[in-house]
């Protein structure tokens, strides 16, 4: 679906002469990187999802340029939910696992965990809600551990994916997934995560 007019002429505004194409000192870019990523939360917000996903492309962009990974992290976890909420699991999982890469760079074991939440959640949206409440059981564990994350809200988007997924199941079933997660190793949380697509391929 191509971006709308008017969400083209703001990027065009936003973006004239930015980080990707013109050298700009590191604090421009951020700031940059920031502006555009709020007005694609504000796309967000109002439904405009390919508005948002447009904007939240460049922010990512000013921060890549100057290689922000805790930036990029927040920003590919932002796209993931706008792609969730598009009806796109499959890509919502990658883009969740290239902020789980990012969080990784920056040995952010909190930020892989709040990662795992949007992993738990396109888990739960695909139909397999036993996995999606185990990766949540994981993600609690390590969204309560150290590293950096930039949060901007104390919103955690999409916990009403895994709330589904555990209304869905028996209470046992529930227990029984949560203590299989909570034991979970980050590494065997991920490879949770990635086996629809790796039998896919």
């Amino acid at each position: 679906m191509p971006v709308h007019p008017q969400v083209a002429a703001q990027l065009q505004t936003l973006f004239a002469g930015n980080c990707v194409t013109v050298p700009r000192p590191r604090q421009e870019c951020v700031e940059r990187g920031l502006k555009v990523a709020l007005v694609g939360d504000a796309a967000f917000e109002r439904s405009d999802l390919v508005g948002a996903l447009a904007f939240y492309r460049q922010s990512l962009a000013a921060f890549e340029a100057i290689g922000d990974r805790a930036e990029e992290a927040r920003i590919l976890s932002e796209m993931a939910w706008t792609q969730l909420r598009r009806e796109d699991p499959a890509l919502a999982r990658r883009t969740f696992l290239d902020s789980v890469q990012a969080y990784t760079d920056v040995a952010s074991v909190r930020g892989v965990g709040l990662s795992l939440i949007g992993l738990a959640a396109t888990e739960a949206v695909e139909g397999r809600p036993e996995t999606a409440v185990q990766i949540a059981a994981a993600a609690e564990v390590y969204a309560h551990q150290e590293g950096i994350v930039n949060v901007y809200s104390d919103e955690t988007p999409g916990r009403e994916f895994v709330d589904q997924a555990r209304a869905s199941l028996s209470a046992d079933v529930v227990a029984s997934a949560t203590e299989v997660g909570s034991k979970l190793t980050i590494g065997e949380a991920l490879d949770l995560a990635r086996l629809p697509q790796t039998t896919a391929t």
